[in-house]
């Protein structure tokens, strides 16, 4: 997301298998213990993120979402 004081001016979506593989990457590489998760945009990604978190077994997640932007803009699509 490209975001200043004043607003939202763009969002850039990620494919949730991208995401997937840069996680695989890292915990491939170090041991992770805790993680921060922050903004994910929609349901696929979500999914992909609990399911490698499971994977890995990561003991410690603090979830500090935003689900919508000072300027009123919609960060999320999520599915119900």
């Amino acid at each position: 997301m490209a975001q200043n004081t004043r607003g939202v001016q763009s969002v850039y979506r990620i494919e949730p298998d991208f995401v997937a593989a840069q996680l695989d990457s890292v915990f491939s590489d170090v041991r992770i213990d805790t993680t921060k998760i922050g903004m994910l945009a929609e349901t696929d990604i979500v999914e992909a993120v609990a399911e490698r978190l499971a994977r890995y077994r990561v003991a410690n997640v603090v979830l500090d979402t935003v689900m919508l932007a000072k300027a009123a803009i919609r960060c999320c699509r999520l599915r119900r």
